[in-house]
């Protein structure tokens, strides 16, 4: 079938040296075994990759960035799908974006603040307790290439988006990587299609950044950040443009992480 119109990439396998760098400091960062397709489209965008990486890279030394993704994570109310009999592998590929995909909203929702120039918060506030991130495994297996995935299985993720995602062009990395577990992954496209359909995921998806923007406007608030530098004022058009589509795409891929996560507990 034709393929559809993805965004841009430069993908983690053969990466320029300078770029495999800051995918290697953000690997290491964050704790996280995988380098998200936001990162990896910034990465195509000169200087953009650089300057997030700027903004973003002294939150999680003392935790700020970890403990204010997970209470983003953990905004709204779901109900839960089937019970999903997975693999151990398929699982913690599972965990892995799980503990990733809230650390990329929030670094997405930071960098939308300094783009809109808006006033911030004069001081930060005192940080959320009680939620954690959850820890992701050492490595995951390859992604499976979209043209490599089967045609009815393709037509099936198409409709895993929302009115707010229809058309960005983002074929998220989650599925790519369950495309080694075909037939886990058609029964969960199976389950998810319905909680698109009926609104119920763009619902939590739109609570879990309203919360995203109030926390992370907070969490930079009177913090020394970098501002967009003068070399990338010419692309700003084109990292404005990243941000917005990630993160709207990204809280949605955060409930669908949380869906997956429960339906397959009990196969741990």
């Amino acid at each position: 079938m034709p393929q559809p119109d993805t965004l841009p990439e430069i993908p983690e396998s053969g990466a320029p040296d300078a770029t495999a760098a800051l995918y290697k400091a953000i690997r290491q960062g964050m704790q996280v075994p995988i380098v998200a397709l936001f990162y990896r489209n910034l990465a195509g965008i000169d200087g953009a990759l650089e300057w997030m990486w700027d903004v973003v890279s002294p939150l999680p030394d003392d935790g700020r960035l970890q403990a204010t993704a997970a209470h983003i994570a953990q905004t709204g109310t779901l109900q839960p799908l089937a019970p999903l009999a997975a693999d151990p592998p398929a699982i913690h590929v599972i965990d892995a974006y799980n503990r990733a995909n809230p650390l990329n909203f929030t670094c997405a929702a930071i960098l939308a603040h300094l783009l809109s120039g808006e006033m911030l918060p004069s001081r930060s506030r005192p940080l959320p307790g009680g939620a954690q991130l959850c820890d992701a495994p050492s490595a995951l297996p390859e992604m499976v290439a979209t043209r490599d995935i089967a045609p009815r299985l393709q037509a099936g993720i198409a409709q895993l988006e929302t009115s707010d995602t229809a058309g960005d062009g983002i074929i998220p990395s989650l599925y790519r990587h369950l495309a080694n577990w075909p037939d886990f992954l058609e029964g969960a496209v199976t389950a998810l299609v319905p909680r698109f359909a009926d609104g119920s995921i763009q619902t939590v998806a739109r609570e879990i950044a309203a919360v995203g923007r109030e926390e992370t406007a907070a969490l930079i608030g009177g913090l020394d950040v970098a501002p967009l530098p003068t070399a990338l004022v010419v692309h700003r058009d084109a990292v404005s443009t990243s941000v917005g589509k990630f993160s709207r795409r990204i809280p949605e891929m955060i409930v669908v992480g949380r869906l997956l996560a429960a339906a397959t507990q009990k196969e741990k």
